[in-house]
């Protein structure tokens, strides 16, 4: 038996599930303009408020596709329609509550924009925190590097936060039937997907693609110490490379982010760049890199485990199938046993008279210089003891071991060296 004081409290969910619940149907316009906090009809502050989450999104979602259009793909994300309709609605609504500041009888009850606004606000908010959760839930351990990054907390947190902040502060009610707004707009989104695999279109890696989750992110990552080294590198490997013979093949080990590629391989078209990396969260970065490389002579990365023999990559490459190779600031932050492997790949790899470039800190002779070279290396030994700079004496024996030889030293920026070894 149900005891009254129950009844009382589920009666207003169950008035929540009828049939008029469906309706875009409102006595009251003014409160699809104004919050519900606010005194009086007009309030600066709200409509100030409203044009700031404007703002705030028209920068995330501006700033998100300069940095990963792709050349459109930016599109077949959930997140980044998710992301869009955050902007929309947010725009919309400050519109909307700037017309009624200015003019409270504009809108009559039941007004087309108002509608629209009601649908917009209540969809965009319950799809920001599904994109939200299934990222945080399902996405995010995948990707700890990436997980703390401004772009993802952007689109996978910061949108969720701000509608459900906002839902907080609007003066209209959220009516549970309505679920079937940002049901429909998943069920597009499905459709586009489908439609966009059929069609045979792929993703950033130029993989056929189908994705029904939110954005695992792709975004073209920057460090400022690669931006920094990028046109000194660039000066001492063009120095030592054939520009005008079609058709050479660099492998470069230990891509990171895909920046050096970037940079390079514009001003050498002649040769095909094939990046390669151990973290595979890093791939996405690569080839968004690749994919605005205006030449077109960047390959989709591959994974590389350095420690193990050519012969067992996922991709195994031929014996001497490569002019060059190019690998910049692993071996001080990597165990010994990647620079025994990085010397191995370079002896099974490299074409007789092929050259392998590293660039990085070095020691000489036991010597290492200066003082704050000194201090990296002991700091680098602190985080993990099979770390630290390693010493050009040393790596001369790895490269003896594999038919190599020092070939030419350059002295770089910031206490760094640009190692040439030739392929005997």
């Amino acid at each position: 038996m149900v005891d009254a004081n129950t009844e009382s409290c589920c009666q207003p969910l169950k008035e929540e599930f009828q049939r008029s619940k469906f309706s875009l149907h409102h006595e009251d316009p003014g409160v699809f303009c104004r919050s519900q906090w606010q005194n009086g009809e007009r309030n600066l502050i709200w409509v100030l408020y409203r044009w700031a989450l404007a703002a705030f999104f028209a920068a995330g979602v501006i700033g998100s596709m300069m940095q990963d259009f792709n050349g459109g793909r930016w599109f077949i994300f959930l997140t980044d329609w998710g992301f869009t309709l955050c902007l929309f609605t947010c725009t919309y609504g400050a519109v909307i509550a700037t017309i009624y500041y200015f003019n409270q009888s504009y809108f009559a009850s039941g007004h087309c924009a108002l509608k629209i606004y009601w649908i917009s606000h209540y969809t965009t908010s319950v799809l920001s925190m599904l994109i939200t959760t299934v990222f945080w839930a399902a996405l995010s351990s995948t990707m700890p590097e990436v997980a703390g990054e401004l772009y993802n907390l952007w689109c996978h947190a910061f949108n969720s936060i701000c509608m459900v902040f906002d839902c907080f502060m609007v003066a209209y009610p959220n009516r549970l039937m309505h679920f079937v707004y940002p049901f429909s707009v998943v069920l597009i989104f499905l459709v586009h997907s489908l439609i966009y695999y059929w069609a045979g279109g792929t993703d950033i890696l130029t993989k056929r693609f189908l994705h029904i989750l939110p954005r695992c992110s792709f975004a073209k990552r920057s460090h400022p110490s690669a931006d920094r080294n990028s046109q000194p590198i660039s000066e001492a490997l063009l120095s030592q490379v054939d520009k005008t013979t079609q058709n050479l093949q660099l492998l470069e080990i230990a891509s990171g982010s895909g920046q050096h590629a970037g940079f390079l391989a514009p001003l050498l078209p002649n040769i095909s760049f094939q990046p390669t990396e151990y973290e595979r969260n890093q791939f996405g970065s690569i080839a968004a890199y690749a994919g605005e490389c205006p030449t077109g002579n960047i390959r989709p990365p591959f994974h590389v485990d350095i420690t193990r023999d050519p012969g067992d990559w996922e991709a195994p490459p031929a014996p001497a199938s490569y002019d060059y190779m190019f690998n910049s600031n692993m071996m001080h932050i990597s165990p010994w046993a990647c620079s025994i492997g990085l010397f191995r790949a370079a002896g099974q790899l490299l074409k007789k008279g092929g050259r392998m470039f590293t660039y990085g800190p070095y020691a000489q002779d036991g010597i290492l210089v200066p003082q704050s070279n000194v201090d990296f290396d002991r700091s680098l030994r602190q985080r993990d003891a099979s770390w630290g700079v390693r010493d050009i004496k040393d790596l001369k024996v790895l490269a003896a071991e594999n038919g190599l030889q020092l070939e030419k030293l350059v002295e770089m920026p910031s206490n760094n060296k640009f190692l040439t070894w030739l392929k005997l």
